[in-house]
């Protein structure tokens, strides 16, 4: 080889070296973690599925008064049934209603399970 690229081969390596060397070793700042110690993952974790529980309990408590005031009609059934009880909250409420133009149906997914 000649001595040009002994040189430049000498030079990479350097390079390389130095590269791997910041790369390997730590930092000399202390970096702050996200770690937490076991009790207090333990209790999070009890705290959690306590939470869990209680929301699955007051869930099941409240299906039944949901089902209870949802409508189970088709929707060309309750247009009808929706418009009359409006106008029964308008006239109790002394509003007089001209017009009522309801939209179409649309078909509602139920995503949330």
């Amino acid at each position: 080889m000649k001595r040009r690229e002994q040189v430049m081969v000498g030079a990479c390596v350097v390079v390389i070296g130095g590269s791997l060397w910041f790369a390997l070793s730590p930092s000399g700042t202390s970096s702050k973690t996200n770690l937490i110690t076991l009790d207090q993952a333990r209790a999070k974790t009890t705290e959690s599925l306590s939470n869990v529980r209680r929301l699955r309990t007051e869930q099941t408590a409240l299906e039944p008064t949901v089902k209870s005031r949802a409508y189970s009609d088709p929707a060309n059934q309750l247009v009808p049934l929706v418009i009359g009880s409006l106008q029964s909250a308008a006239e109790r409420a002394g509003i007089h209603l001209r017009e009522v133009r309801p939209l179409r149906p649309k078909l509602v997914t139920d995503e949330g399970d």
